[in-house]
């Protein structure tokens, strides 16, 4: 798709949210009896003032009279707020350990001295995040888990409202409420204002709501708040090691983008400066709005519904990331966002934002799910590289020499050569990965022959003729999905290794096959329709896979851990008859569980690459049926391993049922080489 030029614009808040946010919440008055004796908001006060919410059909207009009258109040806490001699830290420290952040939100809050209106929206970030993972927190007390994900939920929960009383929540549902509310944790979170539109009177009050409500919990000796957990993001690698943004220069050419309807050259000295100085969550946060205001005005353009570009009311859809990286409009036309940005562009983007085992970042960032002080350096480096490349898109044609001279083309270099890393199928290939090299570990790990004998370092273990027996008849099952394989343009070498003193060389082929990149673009919105309904087939044997795999690196690490103690127990002489006898059991029968684990890697890896056929009718049922088999099989295997069954032989006669169940089965069912139209 050629170049095209942004809309002109000064706001991206809609009419109606923009006179909400910036004229209703002025007022030449001021109330200070908004405050109570310790300077902290009187909500009772506050709600006096405020009409009775009416009907669901008319939250709008009563909203909107709700943020009149609170004008006053603003302002008067504006004033205070900033006019008071006492510092936040001295005046609220003890007031915000119902949070668990006072130390990050202190911090944060020493920025609005600075009058920075990057920084203000920061503040006004953070402050929203912690303030709903906080009420959260409140709810737990004794609300049932799961936790509402939605703030506008969690504000009409009636155990939420048990805790804080009714006035604390009306004034909430006004701040911080449905889409008809000034709603400004997700206008900014979602990078709809520009900076400085947000009036600070609105991010003071959202401050000081923070004491006043930890106070109110004092006053009802709410003490035993649990606090959550944070979420882990899983290791992310770079999308590229070079880091233009903090270039000394690249704040002055990017300002000259398009990107944004506003000069980016301060919002990119401040990325710079939060990424030298460490605040890698700050520096994220202020990356997300930027990105998805910039994303969002491009997918308006190249789709045609510059209408998008502004926030939603109450009876239209809210454009964020979701619809932004859709596969399609919601009349089902196509989005060209892909075809504009390049498909690479849009998966890396899904790769961060969406993908379900990816690290979600905006989500998780956005609701205070994970910890701030201790976010991934790698994670915020990957976001700027996004927005670096983005908005070099959109500056002049006068500059686009400097930026690539900049370094440019080599982030976009390896943008194109990105391998994605967590949808759901890399996720997988990465686990049979895992697999198959857990496999190959154990044979280290035996000193002791079947008799228990000291086992001669170096030698090869000795199998007996079952386990030869069930490797060949193992092998035969190879040779058939070998033999299907090559016709689907996956070549590899063939594997003729499905010994148990093979691991190694097994681990080698798997990890051949796996070095054959499978598409995932929008393979989750690929449904097929049976029978007049959609199914998502692929979905259901993915899920199967995924357990199947599972399965067999739990049995791997139940290995591992029997052999590793029973060899302890042994060399110290602890171990009583029973468990000799066991133990003996085990060194018997370990290989097939290997060799086993395997076979089940193959046969996944197999499917992983045969996905597209699934679209067919022919044979679904057949095939789903074979995995759930499969399935079924692990999980017993997995039981029989277990530290408190130890059932070695009971394990190796359901591996040899399992063998004979492959060897009828495999044609007929998993490829469904028969007129059955199933």
């Amino acid at each position: 798709m050629d170049s095209i030029k942004l809309p002109k614009q000064q706001t991206c808040l809609s009419p109606y949210v923009h006179k909400l946010i910036i004229e209703d919440t002025f007022s030449e008055g001021r109330d200070a009896c908004v405050f109570d004796q310790n300077g902290l908001l009187d909500f009772e006060y506050i709600c006096s003032k405020l009409p009775a919410e009416g009907s669901q059909d008319d939250l709008a207009s009563y909203f909107q009279t709700c943020v009149v009258k609170l004008a006053p109040m603003l302002h008067s806490v504006e004033d205070f707020m900033t006019d008071d001699k006492l510092s936040l830290k001295e005046k609220y420290c003890h007031l915000l350990e119902w949070t668990g952040q006072a130390d990050q939100l202190l911090e944060v809050w020493d920025m609005m001295r600075n009058e920075d209106s990057i920084e203000d929206l920061t503040v006004l970030m953070v402050t929203t995040t912690f303030l709903e993972r906080s009420l959260g927190n409140v709810y737990l007390i004794n609300g049932p888990e799961p936790c509402p994900s939605m703030i506008k939920d969690l504000l009409v929960s009636e155990y939420l409202k048990a805790m804080l009383g009714s006035h604390v929540i009306q004034v909430l549902r006004v701040i911080i409420g449905p889409p008809t509310s000034l709603n400004i944790r997700n206008v900014v979170w979602h990078g709809f204002p520009v900076p400085a539109e947000i009036p600070r009177r609105c991010i003071w009050f959202v401050i000081l709501l923070v004491p006043s409500i930890g106070q109110i919990l004092r006053n009802k000796n709410v003490t035993r708040i649990t606090f959550r957990e944070p979420v882990t993001f899983p290791d992310t690698s770079l999308i590229s090691d070079t880091k233009l943004f903090i270039d000394e220069n690249w704040s002055e050419v990017a300002g000259q983008s398009d990107l944004v309807c506003w000069n980016t050259q301060k919002f990119w000295e401040k990325v710079k400066q939060f990424y030298v100085n460490k605040k890698y969550s700050y520096c994220a946060a202020i990356l997300l709005y930027y990105l998805e205001q910039g994303l969002r005005r491009v997918f308006a353009t190249v789709n045609k519904c510059q209408h998008r570009i502004l926030t939603a009311e109450a009876t239209t859809l809210y454009t964020t990331f979701d619809e932004i990286l859709d596969h399609s409009l919601p009349d089902d036309t196509e989005n060209k966002l892909c075809q504009f940005l390049s498909p690479k562009f849009v998966e890396i983007l899904l790769d961060h934002l969406q993908y379900q085992n990816g690290p979600r970042v905006r989500d998780r960032l956005s609701h205070g799910d994970t910890c701030w002080i201790l976010f991934p350096w790698q994670l915020t480096c990957n976001l700027a590289t996004i927005a670096v490349a983005l908005t070099a898109k959109f500056i002049p044609d006068t500059s686009i020499e400097e930026v690539l001279n900049r370094g440019i083309s080599k982030v976009y270099r390896d943008i194109s050569e990105y391998r994605v890393q967590f949808h759901r199928i890399t996720v997988l290939q990465k686990n049979i990965q895992r697999c198959c090299n857990q496999a190959t570990k154990i044979d280290d790990l035996i000193r002791y022959n079947p008799d228990l004998s000291e086992r001669d370092i170096g030698t090869e273990y000795p199998l007996s003729s079952l386990q030869v027996e069930l490797s060949n008849d193992l092998q035969k099952c190879i040779v058939v999905l070998y033999d299907k394989w090559t016709n689907n343009g996956v070549l590899h070498s063939p594997p003729d290794c499905m010994s148990y003193t093979s691991c190694s060389r097994f681990s080698s082929t798997i990890d051949d096959i796996l070095s054959h990149p499978i598409h995932t673009l929008y393979r989750d919105k690929q449904y097929q329709v049976v029978d007049g309904h959609s199914t998502d087939r692929e979905g259901e044997v993915m899920s199967v896979l995924e357990h199947i795999i599972s399965e067999c690196l739990t049995v791997l690490n139940n290995l591992q851990d029997f052999v590793s103690v029973r060899q302890q127990q042994l060399l110290n002489k602890q171990l009583r008859s029973r468990q000799r006898e066991n133990f003996k059991k085990f060194l018997t029968s370990f290989p097939a569980y290997v060799v086993v684990s395997n076979m089940s890697s193959y046969l996944c890896c197999w499917q992983l690459y045969h996905l597209d056929y699934l679209k067919c009718s022919d044979g679904y049922t057949s095939k789903i049926r074979f995995w759930k088999k499969c399935l079924q099989f692990c999980e017993n295997l997995r039981t029989y391993s277990q530290s408190d069954k130890n059932k070695w032989t009971e394990g190796l006669t359901l591996i040899c049922e399992y063998q004979n169940t492959l060897q009828s089965n495999l044609v007929t069912q998993l490829l469904c080489i028969h007129k059955d139209k199933t």
